[in-house]
Parts: structure tokens; C-alpha cells; sequence
């Protein structure tokens, strides 16, 4: 074992153990998102459709009277799906607003779809977060739609919604007022003619989807698990299809919600244990994947301090609680 490994192990050893105290700077808020999802797919060459849920959850022990939902700027056609009524619901500058919060100890799981514009194949836009969330996912469809944002975790998962695949990136701990730029690009094979436009390379962190269907990281390493696939795409979805995309849309994250769902006064700490394992597991695959020579110095160091980062401070939350 090299001196870079031994010290590598030595520090997530002192991880469990000991640690300064350093808060989140919104951690001991009572009212988070568990967790946000978001299905992008195109409508056509000129519009994504966004499909997003929020899990919200108040462990506190006052009713939170407003829940704020931040939408990205020049979003449109705005449509509630679940867990939020039209006279419940007000429009502000950064989005909406349920007004009619959250009880103490409760649960509510909100869902609404709006699209966003496109253009030269790219549909690019920044969210922000109303309240600290625990993870953001977004989800594609492979061969459809390439995907590039900053901060993500280093691997990427295929799953099936109703039989239809999409992959899945995630993002950790987001922050109110932290904003976060999402790129989607599409994958215009007209006729079987590729698009010559291609997605720019992404920084540290990022993953993308080339256009031949093939999943790489940034230093062009295929994503365990990708197929070689191609799709042709021809202008647009027909209607039959977006709503046979939003309808499996919106049963696969009604089906993830119920699925994970756990007594709310009991989570915050256990998540907060197994997100700890969770990055320390990628800490190890990080550091094989650098011993094996799979991965540049620099993206390892980029990747490690960011993991590293994350894990000091949901140690120094569990400590606070």
C-alpha cells in the first residue's frame, strides 16, 4: 500500500471517530426536500418537458405556513400533478407557493410539470432550492438526450420506469440560494444522420452522454453498465407520446416516493448515517479506480476534495443532533 492510500485510509478512519464541529448553514432547519426528481424529455426540437416531484418533510414541531417551489427562469406551461390544489397555490418571482404549508411532523410529497425552451438542440437553465435538499436526481432517456451539470456523483444508474429505461445522475445537498445549471442536449439522428453538434467536454465531476449513445466520464471512461445504442429521432413526440411518457413519469415517482417512505421523525439521523456510508463507499471506489489508473490525477484530487467536503459536514450534523 502506497503512503497516498495509507493516508487515504487513516482519514476515513478519523471520520467515524472525531471531528471539529461545522454546521450546515441551514442544517438544524426543521423543513427540508428529501428528495427532488426530475424527468426531462423533449416534447420537440424546440421544447423539454419537466417532470419533478418534492418530497418535503417538517421535523420540527410548528406548522411551516407557506411552501415556496422554486421553478427555473422562463419556465411555461405550468401543470399541477399531485399534492398541491389550484387554490392552494400562488405564483411568485422564483416560482410558487403552497399556502398551505406543512404541519409539524408531516409529509407531503408535491408534483408538477412545465417545460422549458430549446434551442440548437440545447436546453440549458438554472435551478435553486427553497430548502436544503438532501439529493437531487435527474433523469433521461439514453439515446434521446445527453445530460451535463457540475457536482454530480461520479457514477450514474440505469433504471426502468414502467419499462421504459432512463438514466440517472445525482447530485447531493443542494443549498437555498446555491444555484445549480442543467444542460440537455438532444440527439438529433434524422434519418440515421448524426447531428454534428456534440456536447462540450464537462468539468470535474460532470458525466455526459455522447451522441452515439455511448455513456463516458470526463476522461473518456465508458460508464459501467451503458449499451451501444443508437435511436433516430425524427422531429418530434406525438402526443400519444408525451402523455404516455408523463404518465409513467408520474406513477414512477409516486412508486419511488412509496417505496422509501420511512416514519418522518425518524430520518433525518438514519439518512444522514447511510448517506455517510454512501460516500464513503465512493471515496473507496474513487481511490481504486485512481490505483488501477482508470482516472487522471486531477480528476481524482477534484472529485476527492468534493466527496471529502460532503462527508466532514454530515459528520459534524451528526454530532449536533
Amino acid at each position: 500500500m502506497n503512503i497516498r492510500r495509507w493516508s487515504t485510509v487513516v482519514f476515513l478512519f478519523a471520520l467515524f471517530f472525531s471531528f471539529s464541529p461545522y454546521a450546515y448553514a441551514d442544517g438544524t432547519y426543521p423543513v427540508r426536500i428529501t428528495s427532488q426528481k426530475m424527468i426531462v424529455y423533449p416534447s420537440d426540437v424546440n421544447t423539454v418537458n419537466i417532470v419533478q416531484s418534492m418530497d418535503f418533510k417538517n421535523t420540527g414541531t410548528e406548522k411551516e405556513t407557506e411552501l415556496p417551489i422554486y421553478l427555473p427562469e422562463g419556465y411555461s406551461n405550468l401543470e399541477l400533478r399531485g399534492g398541491l390544489a389550484e387554490a392552494d397555490m400562488e405564483k411568485t418571482e422564483n416560482g410558487i407557493v403552497d399556502t398551505s404549508g406543512l404541519d409539524a411532523g408531516e409529509g407531503k410529497l408535491i408534483i408538477v410539470s412545465y417545460q422549458m425552451p430549446m434551442e440548437q438542440n440545447v436546453s440549458q437553465w438554472t435551478i435553486t432550492q427553497s430548502y436544503v435538499t438532501e439529493d437531487v436526481q435527474v433523469m433521461i432517456q439514453p439515446g434521446i438526450l445527453s445530460f451535463q451539470a457540475t457536482d454530480l456523483v461520479t457514477q450514474s444508474q440505469l433504471i426502468e420506469i414502467d419499462g421504459q429505461e432512463y438514466r440517472r445522475f445525482t447530485r447531493l445537498d443542494l443549498h437555498p440560494d446555491v444555484p445549480w445549471t442543467l444542460s440537455f442536449r438532444l440527439i438529433d439522428t434524422v434519418e440515421g444522420n448524426e447531428s454534428e453538434t456534440t456536447p462540450s467536454k464537462p468539468s470535474a465531476g460532470s458525466a455526459v452522454i455522447d451522441p452515439s449513445g455511448e455513456k463516458f466520464t470526463e476522461d473518456g471512461i465508458p460508464i459501467i453498465g451503458a449499451e451501444h445504442e443508437r435511436v433516430f429521432f425524427k422531429t418530434a413526440f406525438t402526443f400519444g407520446t408525451i402523455a404516455v411518457a408523463l404518465s409513467a413519469a408520474l406513477i414512477g415517482l409516486r412508486r419511488d416516493r412509496q417505496s422509501t417512505i420511512v416514519d418522518v421523525k425518524k430520518r433525518s439521523r438514519p439518512w444522514l448515517h447511510t448517506q455517510k456510508e454512501q460516500l464513503l463507499k465512493q471515496m473507496f471506489d474513487l481511490e481504486k479506480d485512481y490505483h488501477n489508473e482508470l482516472i487522471s490525477e486531477q480528476t481524482y484530487e477534484s472529485v476527492r476534495a468534493k466527496i471529502r467536503s460532503q462527508i466532514i459536514k454530515i459528520t459534524a450534523e451528526l454530532q449536533q443532533r
